[in-house]
């Protein structure tokens, strides 16, 4: 009976070293998977500001030129078209660049290029742009709005819409369509976090943006049935 019992005894302290083991290594799993999300967000955060920041660089210079602000002062929309044209020509990370205005609680394209040239118009209410107070309210603080994304009818792939306002004419913003999935799927696609999770971008309203798997894109995380485990999840990442 001695022997049962030590057996016994064994047998407990096997199985209770045997569950702190894995518990520990699942803590350090945990604990190591949680550091490498939070080093990709940092990484992926930093290289989509400056994305963002490289648009505000390119709407700055185009408030500050002078020909495009005498064009906009004088109504020239037919000089205002082609340099707009041409400024598009010449920036490979826009699909289009054009001026939209609000009327009667509608966005309508004012002068467009691209995807929002004036037969793709229709293009412009895919983002569902909220109202103009809205926006303003936004870029103020923000410094910068983004909508949110749709598929781009030109390659398929997720753009935004980022307004910027033109202080010589409160009415008329400018409209830059960003290839956003084009520009961040490299580095999307070398991000790999343990062995079969991969990094994406998602909006404020949890739409994704750009992801490695091509077929998630554009679609909202609430749509997924593991959302109500992930809603609050950890570290924001």
């Amino acid at each position: 009976s001695l022997t049962i019992t030590f057996i016994f005894i064994m047998c407990i302290l096997a199985i209770t070293i045997s569950c702190l083991v894995f518990k520990f290594n699942h803590l350090a799993i945990q604990r190591s998977y949680f550091n490498q999300m939070e080093n990709m967000n940092e990484t992926l955060n930093i290289f989509t500001e400056s994305i963002f920041e490289e648009v505000q660089f390119d709407a700055q210079k185009l408030k500050k030129n002078p020909l495009f602000l005498s064009l906009i002062e004088n109504h020239k929309t037919n000089e205002i078209q082609k340099f707009l044209d041409t400024l598009l020509d010449h920036s490979p990370k826009y699909e289009s660049i054009s001026l939209i205005k609000q009327e009667n609680q509608s966005w309508n394209v004012f002068i467009g290029t691209g995807i929002l040239s004036k037969d793709r118009e229709s293009i412009l209410k895919d983002f569902k742009l909220p109202s103009k107070d809205i926006i303003i309210e936004t870029i103020s603080r923000k410094r910068i709005f983004l909508s949110e994304p749709i598929s781009s009818p030109i390659s398929g792939t997720p753009i935004l819409l980022i307004l910027e306002t033109i202080p010589q004419n409160v009415n008329v913003y400018i409209a830059y369509s960003l290839r956003i999935a084009d520009l961040t799927s490299k580095l999307i696609g070398s991000i790999q976090i343990g062995k079969s999770g991969y990094s994406g971008l998602i909006s404020p309203n949890e739409v994704i943006i750009n992801h490695i798997n091509p077929s998630l894109n554009l679609k909202s995380l609430k749509s997924f049935p593991f959302y109500p485990q992930m809603k609050n999840y950890k570290n924001k990442v």
